[in-house]
């Protein structure tokens, strides 16, 4: 429908239906065109980063001052809450809500991103094996969390070795 003052008009599908809806365009996207996007979507990543890191401290010491044993619990707790909020996100994403991209990237891969990045691994592993991919699913099962296991192992060891990095 192209570009109106205030927005580009475009229709959106959801599970009720298509309807018309206006795209609000920020001074940014309006006077840097795509560039302007693409900042707002890195400041909005970089924010979300932030938020979800204190997030995540917060969190892990608050369940670690109840818990009070040498098991890792907070962490834990953080993964699988992640993981709950990511599915929930996406989910809303693509059947209720009609939100911009920056404010995508803001919750997912910003504060998710920050809180935990357990849950883009969970996302990606489900969505292979929705596509049917399933030894693409098993495999980046596997090597993530293997091979991340065996880097670390590695980058303890050189340290421990002497190893100047």
């Amino acid at each position: 429908m192209g570009v109106q003052p205030g927005g580009a008009v475009h229709t959106v599908r959801t599970t009720r239906g298509s309807r018309p809806v206006r795209a609000l365009r920020s001074p940014a996207s309006m006077a840097f065109g795509m560039f302007g996007v693409m900042m707002e979507t890195v400041i909005a990543v970089f924010l979300g980063g932030g938020l979800g890191a204190v997030a995540r401290h917060f969190v892990n010491t608050g369940v670690m001052q109840i818990w009070h044993r040498d098991f890792p619990l907070g962490i834990l707790v953080i993964n699988i809450l992640g993981s709950f909020l990511m599915g929930v996100l996406i989910s809303t994403f693509a059947h209720v809500w009609d939100t911009p991209q920056n404010v995508r990237a803001f919750l997912t891969v910003g504060i998710l991103g920050g809180f935990t990045t357990f849950s883009s691994f969970s996302l990606d592993t489900i969505m292979l094996f929705e596509r049917g991919q399933y030894i693409q699913a098993a495999i980046y099962l596997f090597a993530s969390v293997g091979i991340s296991l065996l880097a670390l192992i590695l980058g303890m060891w050189l340290v421990r070795m002497g190893v100047k990095l």
